[in-house]
């Protein structure tokens, strides 16, 4: 007889230092940034830090396994931090599986991680290019975007063609899903 095996990734509901900086602990102070200058100096901060902290905590347990290693989000130093924000970011905007990831977290998260996601994701998208970001070079750039990429199933299916047509649509559907859910939740 087979034995049922259950891959769904268990989320983790233990008392540690990082439930302490819960979603509503760090949604008061995200403020949206509206230049590539501010996004570079938002990522600095201690509130960013601390919502990165807590939102990949909640959606990825105490650890996370990837191709850079084991991360264990409340041992990890801000710079650690970073680097794996712009490894998921790269991730969750240029591969079809990671976005649908993103698009299934907005539908079932609360308002308040649908605000982190959101200050995350805008945040991101505020940066510069890597080539005017002085946290990014050009290889790791390619390693993780390139990475995305090639391992989508939409491009190893079609060879390319109407990959990045869906990723457009997927795109279009979090945003629509986060903006009636967040609006309000993060000022201006």
């Amino acid at each position: 007889m087979a034995t049922k095996i259950d891959f769904t990734k268990k989320k983790k509901k233990t008392s540690t230092a990082t439930d302490a900086i819960s979603a509503s602990s760090t949604i008061s102070k995200l403020r949206k940034v509206t230049s590539e200058e501010e996004a570079l100096e938002e990522i600095k901060t201690e509130e960013f830090y601390n919502t990165l902290k807590s939102y990949y905590t909640h959606r990825d347990g105490e650890s996370e396994i990837t191709a850079r290693g084991n991360n264990v989000f409340s041992e990890m130093s801000h710079a650690d931090l970073l680097e794996y924000f712009y490894n998921d970011r790269s991730w969750r905007n240029n591969n079809t599986v990671a976005m649908s990831k993103d698009l299934a977290n907005a539908f079932t998260d609360s308002n308040d991680r649908n605000a982190q996601l959101a200050y995350i994701s805008s945040t991101y998208h505020a940066l510069p290019s890597f080539w005017n970001d002085p946290n990014r070079s050009f290889s790791s750039w390619l390693y993780d975007n390139g990475g995305a990429m090639i391992a989508d199933p939409v491009n190893l299916i079609s060879f390319g063609i109407g990959g990045q047509a869906s990723k457009v649509a997927y795109k279009a559907a979090l945003n629509e899903a986060l903006k009636g859910k967040v609006a309000s939740q993060i000022t201006k």
